[in-house]
This record gives C-alpha cells, structure tokens and sequence, in this order.
C-alpha cells in the first residue's frame, strides 16, 4: 500500500526543481546587475569607445536597469522562499499522517498544502521578477541605442525615458496581486458549484405504445 510520503513525492520533486530555477534566476539578475554596474565604473580606465559612450549617453538607462536587476532578483529569491515553505509545510502535513509526528499547531493540514500549490497567487512573485528582468533588459537596450547617432531621441531623452520604468514592477505587483486572487476565488467557486438535478418539466417520459 502507498504512503502518503509516497503520494506527495512528485510534488515534492516539483517543488525542489522550481525552486532551483528560482535561485538560478535570482543569482543570474545579480550578478548581472553587478557585471553592468562594474563595467560602467571601469569606463574610465578602458580603452573602448562604446564603454565611453554608454557612461555618457546610456548611464541613466544602465543604473534604472541594474535597480530594475536587484529587484526582479529579490523578487524571484522570495519567490523561492515561498516554494521552500511550501516544501517544508507538505513535509509536515505528510510527517503527520504518516508517522503521526504531532507538528506545532502552525502547520498546515496537507489538502491546504495542495490547494495553495495549485493556486494561482503562489506565482506572484515569479512573474514580478519576470516582468522585471524583461525591463531591465529594455532598458539596456535602449543604452545601446543612445550610443548611435541614428537613435538621438533615446540620447536627448535619456532622463525622461530611463526612470519611469522603474515604477513597472510595482505596478505589475499590484496589478497581478488583484488578478491572480481573483482568479483563485473563481476557480474556488467554480470547484464548489454542484451539478443541478434536471426539472421535472425536463425529464422526458417515454411514451407508452398502444396495443
């Protein structure tokens, strides 16, 4: 016979596999935004002229977009954290119907435990940073474009255009915070909803054949 241990297994696996994504995302926005932030304070000392050109032309781009970086890591590491609570939460519920280990009382039950993960709001975070890693990389995209004279308005514009987007991943926060609820609350309603038995104006009686 299956153990519960062994039922929530491929969760479990699930769960170790995206949060590893999770901490490879986090890691490569830093480290990013580090590599960004030390080659424009080395612009000084190299030789390139592009490296010059994008501390004088782009620089506004590249700082909003190293700050867009440290959030959309913060955001997917806590994304992780919140997959590894999860992790530890079914370990739990699972320790206490298999092994009848008495958790403290804040553990939760193990069907609260699934029902979260097949939510949508645990992905909150997830696609915070997504929205911001896609930002930043706009942004650095538009410190290229400052560096060619073809582009001169991303040159002229520079402080117009590079700081307001530092304001989207907030946005998208809240935006996504009110629509994925809501669809968690719709999808709750809709699991709830009973199939209504047929009227009786609606059944159909079969008629009788005259002999």
């Amino acid at each position: 016979m299956a153990s519960v241990l062994d039922g929530i297994k491929p969760c479990l696996d699930y769960l170790d596999k995206e949060m590893t994504i999770q901490g490879v995302l986090s890691g490569f926005c830093m480290a990013a935004a580090a590599a960004v932030f030390s080659t424009v304070r080395a612009a000084e000392n190299s030789n390139s002229q592009f490296v010059h050109l994008l501390q004088c032309n782009g620089l506004p781009y590249l700082l909003v977009g190293c700050a867009i970086l440290i959030i959309a890591g913060a955001a997917f590491y806590k994304e992780r954290s919140d997959l590894a609570w999860l992790y530890s939460a079914m370990a739990l519920a699972a320790a206490d119907q298999e092994l009848g280990f008495k958790s403290p009382g804040t553990s939760w039950p193990m069907l609260d435990c699934l029902n979260t993960l097949d939510s949508w709001y645990l992905w909150l975070w997830y696609k915070v940073g997504c929205v911001g890693l896609c930002t930043a990389a706009l942004e650095f995209v538009f410190a290229v474009a400052s560096t060619n004279a073809h582009f001169y308005l991303f040159n002229i514009y520079r402080n117009v255009l590079a700081w307001p987007p530092l304001a989207l991943p907030l946005l998208w926060y809240v935006l996504s915070h009110f629509r994925l609820s809501r669809k968690d609350k719709d999808q709750e309603g809709e699991g709830r909803k009973k199939k209504k038995p047929p009227s009786r104006s609606k059944l159909k009686v079969p008629k009788r054949k005259p002999n």
